[in-house]
């Protein structure tokens, strides 16, 4: 026996590990939601606490075996080498683009039915490793009323005059179904590892306890918060909803109902006012050209503004309980913005390009 696997033996510990160090000067409230969010998901793991002596943490993510305060760090498990979901959208592969998606979307679905009843435990966590500056247990409020106080000083360099009550209604929560679980938050395409057979996912410095519809809209922005946010085959993502609501319906049936569906257009009109208030600045400055020869691996912040503002501005004001005073501002937006830029269309993500073949000239 190799002395490594003595030393596992003897400690139970994995013989490699991942350390993740955060900047001190930023990365406070990360480490206490990640910390938090890894130590309540490893407590069904074994006996005393995090998942540090084998075992499985309650959903698909890294196990934490330590974490520390000065620096702030976390040790995690080392889940070997893989891919992620962002691999195969840049990829060439339609076809494994749309299966990675479906167990992307499972895997997320998954952590969501496991931590449906972890509120409370959570919530103790981050008491526990924040102390008196604890985070909130759900940022999505804040996240609301930061986004609705920059929009409220980014319109009017636009002319734009928002509707009454457009930026109140932006800071109102927007579901009404009852279906919140714990949730790494920034869901990107690349926060996430498929080895050994299994996805996991990554990256929970955003860590929230909140309504499953603002992951859930990840695949219909989609990618609100992602750098590779291009859009999806139709099909291949409404495959992969359907595969997120099968994993999850067994703890929230209300995801197969009509109001479930109202809720999700809803949160994805937030998604689409949030990242407009992230994004907009930068957008008016410009888009930035890749370098020559450079693959080009997102697309410009003007065509995803546009794509989610033009998915809000096309609803009918009776559809998805979305607010009207909202809907106005998003067809205030797309018009400004369109005569500024001219129609910028959103690409599919690279995986599911078809290459039309014309012939010769």
């Amino acid at each position: 026996m190799a002395a490594g696997s003595a030393r596992e033996r003897d400690t139970g510990l994995p013989e490699q590990v991942v350390v993740k160090v955060f900047d001190p000067a930023t990365g406070g409230e990360g480490w206490v939601r990640e910390a938090a969010a890894l130590d309540v998901l490893g407590r069904g793991a074994g006996p005393g606490g995090p998942a540090s002596r084998g075992g499985a943490p309650v959903g698909p993510a890294p196990l934490l075996l330590a974490a520390v305060a000065e620096p702030p760090l976390v040790v995690l498990s080392d889940l070997g080498a893989g891919s992620s979901l962002a691999d195969s959208l840049l990829g060439n592969r339609g076809d494994e683009a749309a299966r990675h998606l479906v167990r992307w979307a499972t895997a997320l679905g998954d952590l969501h039915r496991r931590s449906a009843d972890l509120r409370s435990g959570f919530e103790a966590a981050l008491s526990r490793f924040g102390g008196a500056a604890a985070p909130a247990v759900d940022s999505s409020v804040e996240m609301l009323d930061r986004a609705a106080a920059l929009l409220a000083e980014q319109l009017p360099a636009l002319g734009i005059v928002p509707p009454a009550g457009a930026v109140d209604a932006l800071r109102a929560p927007p579901t009404v179904t009852d279906a919140c679980a714990l949730t790494p938050a920034d869901a990107c395409p690349d926060n996430n590892l498929e080895a050994g057979g299994a996805t996991t996912l990554l990256d929970f410095e955003g860590a929230t306890f909140r309504h499953v519809a603002w992951d859930a809209a990840y695949l219909t922005v989609p990618w609100p918060s992602c750098w590779c946010s291009w859009r999806l085959e139709e099909q291949a993502g409404v495959r992969a909803l359907r595969a997120w609501r099968e994993a999850v319906l067994p703890a929230f049936p209300v995801v197969g109902t009509p109001a479930f569906e109202a809720d999700l257009w809803a949160v994805r009109a937030r998604w689409a006012f949030v990242s407009t208030a992230w994004f907009l600045e930068r957008a008016l400055a410009g888009d930035e050209a890749p370098a020559a020869g450079a693959p080009v691996r997102m697309p410009g912040r003007r065509a995803l503004l546009l794509h989610r503002l033009g998915s809000v501005a096309d609803l009918d004001d009776r559809e998805a309980g979305t607010a009207p005073a909202l809907l106005a501002l998003a067809r205030q937006l797309v018009e400004r913005l369109t005569a500024l830029w001219g129609p910028v269309p959103l690409e599919l993500a690279p995986a599911f390009r078809r290459t039309v073949h014309h012939g010769p000239a």
